[in-house]
This record gives structure tokens, sequence and C-alpha cells, in this order.
């Protein structure tokens, strides 16, 4: 198999950050004392920052296809939100995640996001740490894909 080359270092899956579920008791709240104790939240922050990221790549790996080419005589007034096909992206999504999905995608926030992306010039850092995540997800979902269907054609 080959190796994702990237000019980031990915961060790990969040269940792979040692350390992440020590510091706690059943109930959330903190136990024990010590400098061992001052890297859990640390480590814990960490993991959600790893989750939000895959939350987000899985989310929206498929943002390039909905952009919208804008025609020739696109108005000055345009905003980001206008390049972008939101009705395909909720009705690729299930129902019960549209609501949720629709007032995202009308944000002030995400309006930000499409156009720090339109407008890049490929010196943003951290857009391209973003696309390589999402390209590092569709990896991963294409070699998990292709382990099933050979299992799938062992048992068959």
């Amino acid at each position: 198999h080959g190796r994702l080359v990237s000019a980031f270092q990915l961060p790990p899956h969040p269940e792979d950050v040692e350390g992440t579920e020590a510091g706690y008791d059943s109930d959330g709240t903190e136990v024990g004392d010590g400098a061992a104790d001052a890297a859990v939240p640390a480590l814990a922050l960490r993991a959600v920052k790893a989750w939000f990221l895959r939350f987000f790549t899985s989310l929206l790996e498929k943002l390039p296809e909905l952009y919208v080419m804008p025609p020739a005589n696109v108005s000055a007034r345009a905003v980001a939100l206008d390049f972008f096909d939101e009705e395909r992206l909720l009705s690729s999504c299930p129902e019960q995640c549209r609501e949720w999905l629709s007032m995202l995608t009308r944000s002030q926030a995400f309006a930000e996001f499409l156009h720090e992306r339109l407008t890049n010039d490929g010196t943003r850092h951290e857009i391209a740490f973003f696309n390589e995540s999402v390209d590092a997800k569709r990896n991963r979902s294409r070699r998990a894909l292709r382990e099933r269907e050979a299992r799938a054609v062992t048992l068959g």
C-alpha cells in the first residue's frame, strides 16, 4: 500500500490519543493530583479537536463537487454562498440532519469558510491542511470499501 504524503502531520484518531480517558471518574469529575494530571486536559483537548476535524472532513468531503461556477456577468454583490449548491448537499444527507445542516450552511462562519476556499491563492496553510485531511478521509473510506468488497467475495 502507498503511504499518503502530507505536508502536515495529520492528527491521530481520537481513540489513539493515550490518556484522554484517564484522570476523570465516571461522572466526569477530575480525579488525582500531581504533574501527570496536568497533561490530561491538554490530551482531552487534542482528542476533541481531532473529533471535530474528523466530523467536518466527513461532512464536507464532497464540498468541491458542490461549488457552482459563476456566470461571466456575476454581480459585484455576489457572496460565497451564491457559488455553493446547498440543495444538493442537503439532499445527499439523511433527513434528520437537514435542518441542522441548513442552519450551518446559512451561517456567517460557513460563508467565510467558503469565501476563504474560493479565494485561496495557495498560501493558506490551514486550507491545505483541511484539504489534505479530506483526502486522507477519502483514502480511508476507499480502503475500507475495498476491504468489505474483498470479504464479501471470499464469503460469497
